[in-house]
């Protein structure tokens, strides 16, 4: 900064000084304009901040969201069976009768299904049915599903993966039959009506139940866009509500909610609370270190309130850029606190260090600002730089937080520059009137065994750069070898019920709702891309409006298959009873059945079906950990209760009724309706077709297994792309924006460092500036090794540090720099006077910038927590770097 640049400052102290109640009254003007801006302001945490909005993937999530919706809501009901379904029941009206809900997915259409459920069925899938159902007798039903056990996967573990969906889903209906047909055999008609277990048996579980049938869950689509984040949080609250009043009448059910909508809503009301706090904390704690530094308990207020007034400017500038604070914004003001508190220290440091010399409050004003001013301007805008360098990344939330916290250092530093002058002088004017008032009596400010320390390196100036060398290359080789956190869910706040539910429902139903959409142009297009996406390995399940349309090949083969199946049920009669006969043929099915599954289960077991395995195992009572069977399991029981005996007017009883309601289920089945898209469900057209029109239908690709890692990230992309190039969903996205962070960091690093080697070349007008750089990049590869030391993996946040801790650790060096052209001594006694001055500002300051990152390690948002954590080591290692390894380096360079 030139002479004729540094008059504008020095005038401004000189006239503030002077008239300080005016730049009071000035200031106070601005303040209703904030506040009200600030009450405006709102707070939104939602997965659009993550995306790179110009990404192709991200535009093809977000036109999915747009056209279809987000099924982002989702009811876990937890309880047993019966009780878990009775609360259904009475829930799901509830919940379609709420006008901010699209679409609620919880019991099958089953009207539906038992008209058409025959004619979607495949030529072999529907031969396969006429095995089953060819006998609507109870014993005939039996034999026919063992036959076709024994025909499709007896030793054919081929057969049991292609239908391992089918095959896990079915054993919760034939579990639900078989209950029931134990209910009635012991006379006991209360659990369920006989055609309960007919239907049970025929169509399967129509409710969504975990693998041990103790989870239940009903899955909403909200209204409102995703991206409107007052909405979704809105309905969200609105379904809480009717869930915990339905539940007031089933206190045997523990009822949540979780999904994308409320982790969106205990995200912000944790990022809000912890916000809240942990500002309060680090104001309290900075307080406390001025109240330290100065020995005095009002002189730190004269530093807060430009700090204070700068945030207050910030978030009423906020509001006009973006009306709200995301994730990343949200910690703006523990940001601001930690370094627009360094710039008054450095002020007030040298205002005090010069009333301590006898100079007037004037000239002390004057030499603040023109000296010492001269470096916290330019390591601000430096600062200011390096954040707004951020401003290119194309992911949103990154763009917002650089331009925030730009926005916010240039207008705290403003703030500094224009009021604190006018406290100091009001405080001082104030003090020199009083009666017996000998003038300031403040702690000096210098350290001197941070000059001892720096006169030091500056002796061994060898020693310290091979040694500061070497743990620098360390720390590149450890950052070079770090992991990247691609489990979202370890970037959620621990203990969070919502977060619980989102890790705990993929064991329980051994499937996760981690995948994909497909948007297809036609039905035909999303039967070929269902058919082919079954095929992968990384695929579990895949939902499309193909499942509820038949194939425009159905046609004479299936109408013969139907016409036998009425030719069958026409020439069928009811068995009749017999006691002794009937009770040893139903014996004999049962314990065939169970010979069936036990083989089953095998082989599912040998080849990794594990929904199979754990399905089949809860009706047979199996437990292949101990080798034992539990009697209480429905099989044990059922054989048990046959060979006991069955009364004459129960077996007969049970027969006649299953014959009465399998004859009219299955004549409606054999009826040949083919249905078309205006004949579906609404709640399968909401799932499937877009809200404006029915010119796209859209797949749900689930993965098989839950994806916390890059290879299986990539190995379910790379699958699913091979199929269906414009695949997007949260596996894609994760990898996309993990990427595109990177790059965001990489380049607003480059871009940071650029700025800096400019400004610091203007400001120093020549290259001795640049001497600064090499300790703030060897502490940046410090701190990236330190993040290997304390367990700190990659994630989209803290990827961004590299660029903000270039722009904050270089005011060190600027400072450094600055004061040593200022020093007057000689040789090494003028390194032990710049840096025992300058360093007791810098560590104040490097401390106080801590207190503000280390404040944000406490959130319950481990992502935000480990970017405090990351950026407190980075603060503290740029200091270190510059009071202890910068003078060795200006020797290196031999700085005169």
């Amino acid at each position: 900064m030139s002479g004729t640049s540094q008059k504008p400052l020095t005038w401004w102290a000189g006239w503030s000084t002077r008239r300080p109640l005016l730049v009071l009254v000035l200031v106070f003007l601005t303040l209703p304009p904030s506040f009200y801006a600030i009450s405006r302001l709102g707070l939104q945490t939602n997965m659009i901040d993550m995306l790179p909005s110009h990404h192709p993937d991200a535009k093809r999530y977000i036109e999915v969201q747009e056209r279809f919706g987000e099924p982002s809501l989702v009811v876990v009901l937890e309880g047993t069976r019966d009780s878990i379904v009775a609360m259904a029941r009475e829930l799901e009206p509830r919940l379609h009768d709420l006008p901010g809900l699209y679409n609620v997915q919880g019991r099958a259409p089953m009207d539906f299904i038992r008209r058409y459920g025959l004619v979607l069925q495949e030529p072999s899938d529907l031969n396969r049915s006429l095995t089953r159902l060819h006998d609507p007798n109870l014993l005939g039903m039996l034999r026919g599903l063992n036959d076709d056990f024994e025909t499709e996967y007896a030793d054919n573990a081929d057969n049991l993966r292609r239908d391992e969906l089918d095959v896990a889903t079915s054993m919760h209906g034939l579990q639900r039959s078989l209950e029931l047909m134990h209910h009635h055999l012991a006379g006991d008609t209360a659990g369920g009506t006989v055609g309960d277990a007919v239907d049970a048996m025929i169509f399967g579980e129509p409710w969504a139940l975990s693998l041990d049938r103790r989870m239940l869950l009903i899955v909403c689509t909200p209204r409102a866009s995703f991206w409107d984040n007052e909405a979704v949080i809105a309905i969200t609250e609105r379904v809480d509500s009717v869930m915990t009043e339905v539940g007031t009448g089933f206190p045997d059910v523990e009822a949540n909610l979780t999904g994308l909508g409320p982790l969106q809503r205990d995200e912000m009301a944790t990022v809000s609370t912890d916000t809240q706090w942990l500002t309060l904390a680090a104001l309290v704690l900075i307080y406390l270190l001025l109240v330290f530094n100065f020995r005095g308990w009002m002189v730190p207020l004269r530093g807060i309130a430009p700090l204070a007034l700068g945030i207050v400017w910030t978030l009423a500038v906020l509001e006009l850029l973006f009306g709200q604070l995301n994730l990343f914004t949200a910690m703006i003001m523990l940001v601001l606190m930690g370094l627009g508190i360094d710039f008054s220290i450095h002020l007030m440091s040298r205002y005090y260090e010069g009333r301590n010399e006898g100079r007037s409050i004037r000239e002390a004003a004057e030499g603040m600002v023109g000296g010492t001013g001269r470096g916290v301007l330019t390591g601000g805008l430096t600062t200011a730089a390096a954040f707004l360098a951020l401003m290119i990344a194309d992911t949103r939330g990154v763009f917002q937080f650089g331009a925030a916290a730009g926005v916010g250092v240039v207008l705290t530093l403003l703030a500094v520059f224009v009021l604190l002058p006018a406290l100091l002088a009001l405080r001082d004017r104030v003090q020199e009137r009083l009666p017996h008032s000998s003038g300031p009596a403040l702690r000096r400010q210098s350290l001197d065994w941070i000059g001892r320390a720096a006169v030091a390196a500056h002796r061994h100036a060898v020693v310290v750069l091979i040694v500061f060398a070497l743990l620098a290359g360390v720390c590149l080789w450890a950052a070079r070898h770090n992991e990247y956190e691609y489990d979202m869910m370890n970037l959620e706040p621990p203990g969070l019920k919502s977060v619980q539910l989102q890790r705990e429902i993929p064991e329980r139903f051994g499937t996760t709702d981690q995948g994909a959409f497909v948007i297809a142009e036609s039905i035909e297009q999303s039967r070929r891309l269902k058919d082919e996406l079954k095929e992968l390995s990384t695929v579990g399940e895949v939902a499309s409006i193909s499942d509820w349309i038949p194939a425009p090949g159905w046609g004479a083969r299936q109408t013969e298959l139907l016409s036998q199946l009425r030719s069958d049920l026409a020439r069928a009669r009811p068995d009749a009873w017999s006691d002794e006969t009937s009770q040893e043929m139903l014996y004999a099915e049962i314990e065939r059945l169970w010979d069936n599954l036990d083989l089953m289960s095998n082989l599912a077991f040998q080849s990794g079906l594990d929904r199979i395995v754990r399905t089949i195992d809860q009706v047979t009572g199996y437990d292949s950990e101990t080798n034992s069977t539990d009697s209480t399991a429905i099989l044990p029981r059922l054989l048990h209760r046959v060979e006991s005996g069955i009364p004459s007017e129960d077996g007969l009883r049970l027969t006649r009724a299953w014959y009465d309601v399998a004859s009219q289920r299955l004549g409606i089945l054999a009826r040949y309706h083919v249905p078309g898209i205006e004949d579906l469900p609404p709640s399968v057209r909401r799932a499937h077709l877009p809200r404006d029109g029915n010119d796209a239908f859209l797949l749900n690709v689930s993965a098989r297994r839950y994806l916390f890692d890059r290879e299986a990230l990539e190995r379910f992309d790379e699958q699913t792309s091979q199929v269906a190039p414009g695949i997007v969903g949260s596996p894609k996205l994760t990898i996309v924006t993990m990427h595109e962070i990177l790059l965001d960091g990489r380049n607003g690093a480059l871009l940071a460092l650029g700025v800096i080697v400019v400004l610091l070349m203007l400001h120093f007008r020549g290259p001795v500036g640049l001497l600064a750089i090499v300790p703030l990049l060897g502490a940046t590869l410090l701190m990236l090794g330190m993040m290997v030391l304390l367990g700190v993996k990659y994630d989209f946040m803290n990827l961004i540090a590299v660029p903000i801790i270039l722009g904050i650790g270089i005011d060190d060096g600027v400072h450094a720099l600055h004061r040593f052209r200022e020093t007057r001594a000689e040789g090494t006694e003028r390194y032990f006077d710049c840096f025992r001055h300058v360093g007791r500002a810098i560590l104040m300051t490097s401390l106080s910038t801590m207190i503000g990152f280390g404040n944000l390690a406490f959130y319950r948002m481990p992502t935000v927590a480990g970017f405090g954590l990351v950026l407190f080591f980075g603060v503290g290692l740029c200091f270190a770097a510059t009071a202890f390894v910068l003078p060795a380096v200006m020797r290196l360079f031999r700085v005169s």
